[in-house]
């Protein structure tokens, strides 16, 4: 089940990582296609003022700048946001320590009451920090980046891919 998430998310993140770098202002949707030449008129202008094109560049060529900046810069700016791995380490520690957190509670009064057993209460303790930190974010990580590879399979071959890697 974790690799079929993951590899869904990773194909999400390539589709949109793809439609990033091969954007086009033509192919884009307007709500009202009457609007186009406003919105057109509205990236020129940006085009002119943020980024120091001469205020006499052509429409053409200004939305052409814009394209570029759009395939070269959001790919790049996206993949930084959201990262390569399905699942990024600091969510996964976060989400691994609120399982786990109720039964390290637990285990943590007993080295408060002073039991017999405080030995094995605090390595239960480094037991269950070491698994929330390392263990299991390491393996849903490789989970994920193994799910991740080979996207373009489909059918069987991806069947036996995701049993493979999950």
């Amino acid at each position: 089940l974790l690799a079929l998430v993951c590899r869904r998310i990773a194909r999400t993140k390539a589709e949109i990582s793809s439609t990033l770098a091969n954007f086009q202002i033509k192919d884009s949707k307007c709500f009202d296609e009457r609007d186009r030449p406003i919105v057109y008129r509205s990236i020129t202008l940006l085009m002119i003022e943020r980024f120091r094109l001469p205020s006499n560049t052509p429409q053409e060529e200004a939305l052409s700048h814009f394209e570029t900046l759009v395939q070269t810069t959001l790919p790049i700016a996206f993949e930084r946001n959201l990262g390569r791995a399905t699942f990024p380490y600091k969510f996964l520690v976060i989400i691994l320590i609120m399982i786990f957190m109720p039964r390290g509670i637990d285990h943590s009064t007993c080295l408060l009451e002073g039991w017999d057993f405080k030995y094995y209460c605090l390595l239960w303790l480094c037991s269950y920090l070491n698994t929330c930190a390392w263990i299991l974010p390491t393996c849903f990580g490789s989970v994920g980046w193994l799910a991740s590879l080979n996207l373009r399979w489909t059918g069987w071959r991806e069947v036996v891919w995701v049993i493979a890697s999950g």
